[in-house]
C-alpha cells in the first residue's frame, strides 16, 4: 500500500482532500516545530466520514471569522450623459472590482471611477481583504437617464402665408409663443438672430417680432447636460394696415389714405358710406376698414359715438365756401351778423389744427391757404366752442 502524507492546512480555505485509490493510505501530516505526527483517516473505516465531517466544520468555522461585510455606496446610482461617478466601499486591506461578475484589470482600490457610456446598465460588486479574510460584496447596478433632442412648438396666433421652406407669415400685432418639450427647464437661453434675449428664462417664449428664434435648454434632473435646439425657428411678421378713427367737428374720421373705405355700425355694414370721414346720426359703434384690403389689413378698433344734442348747429347763418382757382385762398360767406369772439381752424384728415383765426361780424371772410399742404382739409366756424355750421370739406390742388 502506497503511504501518502498530506499537510494540514492551517488556512482559512475549505479543506480538501486529495483523490486516493484503494491502495493509497493518506494520513494528515501536521508539523509541530520539529516533530511530525501522523494521523491516519484511514485506519478504521468508521474514522473516514467522521474526519471528513471534522474538516468540514473546521472549514465553515474559519470562513466564519469575516466579521465584517463589505458595502458599495450608492448601492444604485443614475447617471447623466457625458458624466463620470464613483463608486466606493470602505477601507480594507485590498480590494478587487468586478463588472457583470469579470474582474476590471486593474480596479483595485477603494473607489472605482465610472463613466456614462461604458457603466450605465451594468452591475458592480467588490472583493475585499481584512487581516487574511476575504469577502465579497452584493452588486451596485449603474443606470442612466436618456432623453430625445428638445423640440417647440408655436401657439397663439395662425399665419396667413406658409413659405416653401416652412417660414410662417403673421401679422404685426399677432403674438406667437414658442414652448420647450419636456423635460427641458433647466437653464433656458432663448436667442433672437443668434444673441441672447436677456431676462427670458422661462420655458415659454412670447413673439411679436420678425426673427430667428433659438433656444438652449437643459433636462431639469441634468441641469448641466446643455441642448440646444436642431435649428433655428424663422418668424415674419407683415405691416399691418389698421385705421384709427378720430372726432373731427362732431364728424368720425379714418387717420389713412385709402382709395376706398369700408364703415360698420355695431359691426354691420353701411351700405353706401366709402368716404374717409362721416357725420354719424345713431348713436353705437363705429368701425372703419380701408379697400382695397390684404391679409394685414385690419378694421379700426370700435369707437363708440354718443349722440348728446351738446354741438348743434346754429342754423341761424347760412354758410358757404369757396376756393380761389389758384388755391391760395378759401372765401367764407355767411348771412347775418356774428357775436363777437366767433372763431375758425382748419385742420387736416388726422384731426391736426393747420391754421386757425377770429371771424368778423359779417361775411365775406378771405383766409389764405398758400401754407396749407395738398389734400383734402376740414372748415369749422365756432362761437364760444359750439359750431356754427356743420364741418365743411374743401381740396387744396395746385
Amino acid at each position: 500500500m502506497t503511504h501518502i502524507k498530506w499537510p494540514c492546512r492551517n488556512t482559512w480555505e475549505p479543506l480538501r482532500l486529495p483523490e486516493r485509490s484503494q491502495h493509497e493510505r493518506i494520513t494528515c501530516h501536521i508539523l509541530v516545530g520539529s516533530t511530525d505526527t501522523d494521523t491516519d483517516n484511514t485506519t478504521h473505516p468508521i474514522m473516514r466520514p467522521l474526519f471528513l465531517l471534522a474538516a468540514l466544520t473546521t472549514a465553515v468555522q474559519l470562513q466564519a471569522q469575516c466579521n465584517f461585510t463589505p458595502t458599495i455606496d450608492p448601492p444604485y446610482l443614475m447617471m447623466c450623459p457625458l458624466t463620470t461617478d464613483t463608486l466606493t466601499t470602505q477601507v480594507y486591506d485590498s480590494y478587487q472590482w468586478y463588472k457583470d461578475g469579470v474582474a476590471i484589470p486593474g480596479a483595485n482600490a477603494q473607489s472605482l471611477a465610472v463613466d456614462y457610456y461604458s457603466s450605465v446598465t451594468f452591475d458592480f460588486s467588490v472583493e475585499v481583504s481584512l487581516d487574511g479574510c476575504t469577502a465579497h460584496s452584493d452588486s451596485a447596478h449603474v443606470n442612466g437617464w436618456a432623453f430625445i433632442a428638445p423640440s417647440v412648438f408655436a401657439t397663439g396666433a395662425t399665419p396667413h402665408e406658409i413659405e416653401n421652406d416652412g417660414t410662417p407669415h403673421y401679422c404685426q400685432g399677432d403674438t406667437v409663443l414658442l414652448t420647450l418639450s419636456a423635460p427641458y427647464f433647466a437653464n433656458i437661453t432663448w436667442f433672437k438672430d443668434g444673441l441672447p434675449i436677456p431676462g427670458v428664462t422661462a420655458p415659454m417664449l412670447t413673439i411679436t417680432t420678425t426673427g430667428s428664434y433659438y433656444a438652449q435648454a437643459a433636462p431639469d434632473v441634468c441641469p448641466d447636460l446643455l441642448t440646444g435646439l436642431d435649428l433655428e425657428v424663422d418668424m415674419i411678421f407683415d405691416p399691418s394696415v389698421q385705421p384709427t378713427l378720430t372726432t373731427l367737428f362732431g364728424g368720425l374720421c379714418a387717420n389713412l389714405a385709402a382709395a376706398s373705405y369700408e364703415w360698420s355700425l355695431n359691426g354691420v355694414v353701411i351700405p353706401g358710406v366709402n368716404t374717409a370721414c362721416i357725420e354719424p346720426t345713431v348713436a353705437g359703434d363705429y368701425t372703419v376698414r380701408v379697400l382695397p384690403a390684404g391679409p394685414c389689413h385690419r378694421p379700426s378698433e370700435p369707437f363708440y359715438y354718443l349722440i348728446t344734442g351738446v354741438d348743434a348747429v346754429d342754423t341761424a347763418h347760412p354758410w358757404s365756401l369757396r376756393t380761389a382757382p389758384a388755391g391760395d385762398a378759401l372765401t367764407v360767406h355767411w348771412t347775418g351778423a356774428l357775436e363777437p369772439g366767433a372763431t375758425w381752424r382748419i385742420v387736416d384728415l388726422q384731426g391736426r389744427t393747420l391754421r386757425s383765426g377770429l371771424l368778423p361780424a359779417r361775411g365775406p371772410h378771405v383766409i389764405g391757404t398758400a401754407e396749407l399742404p395738398e389734400g383734402v382739409h376740414l372748415f369749422q366756424a365756432l362761437q364760444q366752442g359750439r359750431p356754427l355750421a356743420p364741418v365743411s370739406r374743401f381740396v387744396v390742388l395746385r
